[in-house]
């Protein structure tokens, strides 16, 4: 058996006499912050987030389409009304909207030329 010495240190502490017995080369334990939850943790929490803006981007973007055609069809029905049948196509076919603009084409009645 191989015969190692100790080291000894005392001193005080808080009020009391301490003394603390150490073994050559045994370092003191460290203790490294375990941060494999937390991030894990803060990663889904950023997906979630992520998650969660992409939602309201697509119901903000689905809600501006939907109030776009509803305005491409108040203009396209009042210029029906009004006899500018031309007009209604093209603000239909400007759109994107093929159908609106094969109803203007077949509702509309061409308004008289003075």
């Amino acid at each position: 058996m191989l015969a190692m010495a100790q080291t000894t240190t005392c001193g005080e502490e808080f009020g009391k006499w301490v003394c603390r017995t150490q073994q050559p080369y045994s370092a003191p334990p460290v203790n490294f912050p375990d941060y494999s939850g937390s991030f894990a943790g803060g990663f889904a929490a950023g997906q979630a987030i992520a998650a969660a803006r992409a939602q309201r981007q697509a119901a903000a973007d689905a809600q501006h389409d939907a109030d776009f055609a509803a305005m491409v069809r108040g203009n396209v029905a009042r210029l029906v009304r009004e006899g500018d049948c031309e007009a209604a196509k093209k603000t239909a076919l400007a759109a994107n909207d093929l159908n609106l603009a094969q109803q203007a084409v077949s509702l509309c009645t061409p308004k008289p030329q003075p």
